[in-house]
């Protein structure tokens, strides 16, 4: 499951002897453009899984004395920084809850690393993060660790004018809530030009199955990164390199070993890494396996060859519904397995239960993501019974993985019909022995099941499953618009825009997210008298002044079932950066004081959509209540203006008309914080009161910020 390899080629012979390790590393920062012991440059040396043992099996009571002295030798050392795994004894099993005579040994084994961490040059800044062996499973804050080693389990620092983030992947190789919460707040206020680096102990960017739940936070957190992200760990007691992309965002993912020699020798480890970081710039990378005659520099980032960044499920064509272990249980009836809460670890068996109903009929695959050894596979069986009846399980071997760990086992065709399907998963190997883990299930489909735009809407938003997003029984009462048809159409794709290129249309009331693209498409109801719904798509190169298109410029394809695919396409050089919008009327439209203020102010849209998908129009989102009084939050809506003084132009419904209804102004200079804009700092303007509704000008005399919205909340 990790996609790093040493790289053989990046291997410079060294001299005679192991002895001289320092001296080649000083010589290839040199080469690199490091300044040894220039002040304010970083000297880094990286370590991992050092695994203090006291178990008879493999007793290992100190750190590696060549480690110690080739680290201690290195001129201009600033930092030595400990990627996890210290101890060996806290978690002997992964997933299984605390042993009482584990918990003694790892005391003693906590007490041995404190003082083995005293041999490092006592001048060099120690940095130390937990690893899976340092906690257990009923940690989430590793308070042993914390307690015998005095460390806070994760801060942020600078080194070498590098932001660096330390952090705990704990048991599982994910954030607790708390920490993720920090770490977001914490990167927002960070310019995205900037190099980062990452210490954290799994390295999560390799996985598929298990211990992903820190790729997710890096792959959010990090989204339109535009300087690379460095994220170094160990926990496989090897040494791997890779370097993926993801929305834009390039990281590179580095695994280093210093490791137990006693218990886990290659004729590589132990070993550790070396990083050069100067003028907010990671300069130098390097690999020392301690004791050898040769080092490892690693490429430039600009020269190393780049892959996506794997995620589940991403090769199933048509998923319908798919879950992430961590992320959702609710369809999980039982386990006999180690539940690591990020994953299932050395499983026996599990069983879930499905609502079939839901999928509309369409459903024809159980899928499985999950890591299972050839030789284990065949003495594993997937079972499927209907969930409401007493009737026989239907069995049928695991088939192999399609290349991305996901299992696709078909749904006996007499079950997919039912209300509830029931699916069981187990093995006639003894857990331990099988070594099994599962990540994630979920539901699929095959294309002779769906409609074309089912395909389409599948392939796109990976789903064909009726959600709040996309279920036509979701119209508002008396609207005209299905969700489903304004779905097709409102959001821009992702793997388009890129999570740095969406922005809204020119008007701050039913604006239309918009996207910059030589080539995009949509799907849509084909237009005409039949439907009663006829469509508008604009153009714009500033998001200022939007230029209808002529529908024959669009290249159409049919569908099926009313529907079809719409294709913009524009040879322009991509310094001509345009923008795209698309709107639709009603043969009808709705009459009232909001439906004349909108035609009033020429807004492109319906105010029957419900892009946020929460159940009610857009016309009363965008008059700021959200109908849920109780949830004290109202619908958000980006704006940003290049005026002298911001305005904001929207209806709202009167305070008067429910009482206790707030609203307020906030501000951003990235659209990811937020703050109050203070009361003295705008100015609201009562142009016109109609019924409840009053149509407001909002000036705002804050210049600093680039983004404004409005917030409604019951007080």
């Amino acid at each position: 499951m990790q996609g790093g390899t040493l790289l053989a080629s990046q291997l410079l012979p060294g001299r005679a002897t192991a002895a001289d390790g320092p001296i080649m590393i000083n010589s290839a920062l040199a080469a690199d453009g490091f300044p040894v012991g220039v002040p304010g440059a970083a000297l880094l040396a990286v370590m991992s899984d050092l695994h203090i043992n006291l178990n008879e099996a493999a007793q290992w009571r100190s750190f590696d004395d060549s480690v110690v002295s080739e680290v201690n030798g290195l001129r201009g050392l600033t930092d030595v920084v400990i990627a996890g795994d210290i101890i060996t004894s806290h978690s002997n099993t992964a997933g299984d809850p605390r042993y009482p005579t584990a918990y003694a040994t790892a005391h003693q084994e906590f007490d041995l690393a404190k003082a083995e961490l005293s041999r490092f040059n006592p001048l060099a800044g120690t940095w130390i993060v937990p690893g899976n062996h340092d906690t257990d499973n009923e940690d989430v804050v590793p308070e042993l660790w914390m307690a015998k080693l005095w460390r806070l389990p994760y801060q942020r620092t600078e080194l070498g004018g590098v932001p660096v983030f330390f952090l705990n992947s704990g048991h599982a190789g994910m954030l607790d809530s708390a920490q993720d919460e920090w770490f977001a707040g914490e990167a927002a206020g960070i310019s995205r030009d900037r190099e980062i680096l990452v210490v954290a102990h799994h390295p999560s960017l390799f996985y598929m199955v298990g211990e992903t739940g820190l790729k997710r936070s890096l792959a959010r957190i990090f989204a339109g990164w535009r300087a690379t992200v460095f994220v170094i760990g160990g926990h496989g007691h090897g040494f791997h390199l890779d370097c993926f992309t993801d929305h834009g965002t390039r990281f590179v993912q580095m695994e280093v070993a210093t490791a137990n020699g006693k218990a886990w020798s290659d004729g590589v480890k132990p070993g550790f890494a070396v990083l050069g970081l100067n003028g907010g710039r990671v300069l130098s990378r390097i690999y020392r396996p301690a004791g050898k005659a040769w080092i490892q520099v690693l490429p430039p980032v600009e020269s190393m060859a780049h892959k996506r960044l794997p995620w589940p499920f991403e090769r199933v064509p048509w998923p319908g519904y798919y879950v992430e272990a961590y992320a959702s249980r609710s369809e999980l009836v039982s386990f006999e397995a180690c539940d690591m809460r990020g994953h299932f670890g050395y499983v026996q068996s599990l069983s879930w239960r499905f609502p079939m109903a839901s999928y509309q009929d369409k459903a024809r695959e159980f899928l499985l993501l999950a890591s299972v050894a050839d030789s284990v596979r065949y003495t594993v069986t997937v079972s499927f019974a209907d969930g409401d009846s007493s009737g026989p399980w239907l069995s049928v071997p695991l088939p192999g993985h399609d290349g991305g760990y996901v299992h696709r086992v078909p749904i006996p065709e007499t079950l997919r019909g039912v209300e509830s399907l029931k699916v069981k998963f187990s093995t006639s190997i003894p857990r331990y022995a099988a070594g099994i883990s599962i990540g994630g299930w979920g539901i699929g489909s095959l294309a002779e099941a769906l409609t074309g735009y089912e395909r389409w809407c599948a392939g796109r938003y990976r789903t064909f499953v009726p959600n709040a997003a996309s279920a036509p029984e979701a119209v508002p009462s008396g609207q005209t618009f299905s969700n489903l048809e304004l779905f097709a159409f409102n959001l821009a794709p992702p793997e388009i825009v890129g999570m740095a290129t969406v922005r809204l249309s020119g008007t701050p009331v039913f604006a239309r997210k918009t996207f910059p693209a030589m080539e995009c498409e949509f799907s849509r109801r084909t237009p005409g008298e039949a439907s009663g719904v006829t469509y508008v798509v604009q153009s714009s190169v500033d998001q200022w002044t939007w230029v209808t298109e002529n529908e024959e410029s669009l290249l159409v394809t049919p569908l099926d079932d009313g529907w079809e695919l719409v294709r913009i396409r524009r040879l322009e050089k991509p310094v001509a950066r345009r923008f795209f919008r698309v709107g639709v009327a009603s043969a009808s439209p709705p009459t009232g004081g909001l439906a004349a203020w909108q035609r009033e102010h020429g807004a492109l849209g319906s105010i029957c959509e419900d892009a946020d998908a929460n159940g009610l129009a857009d016309g009363i989102d965008y008059a700021l209540d959200t109908g849920d009084a109780g949830s004290g939050a109202g619908l958000l809506r980006l704006v940003s203006r290049d005026l002298e003084l911001p305005t904001l132009t929207y209806v709202r419904m009167a305070a008067w008309a429910r009482p206790g209804l707030r609203y307020e102004v906030e501000r951003s200079a990235d659209a990811v914080v937020w703050q109050a804009v203070p009361d003295g700092l705008f100015e609201d303007r009562v142009l016109m009161k109609e019924e409840e509704w009053e149509q407001v000008l909002t000036v705002i005399l804050d210049q600093e910020s680039a983004f404004f919205r409005i917030r409604a909340f019951m007080v």
